[in-house]
């Protein structure tokens, strides 16, 4: 699978992949017309798991979970579009 990929009008399109400085995984998730689309996940420094939800035209929506630094889940919210 390609990432971090740009389409014709220099949006970024598809999936896509950031890192810490570390090389740790920072964040992963698509992209459509250069807005977050989809199922993301974000991580901390030392790559445990910080949070994980859905976007919809670039805004959070539906079921988000939240975990503290130590990968335990501390919260889950539901987010209106």
């Amino acid at each position: 699978m390609e990432k971090n990929q740009y389409n014709a009008e220099d949006y970024k399109e598809g999936y896509w992949e950031y890192s810490h400085e570390n090389g740790e995984l920072n964040a992963r998730g698509n992209y459509v017309d250069g807005l977050d689309e989809g199922y993301w996940e974000f991580y901390f420094y030392t790559g445990k798991i910080c949070s994980r939800g859905y976007y919809k035209n670039g805004r959070e929506v539906g079921y988000w979970e939240f975990f503290n630094n130590k990968g335990k889940l501390v919260r889950k919210d539901y987010l209106l579009y």
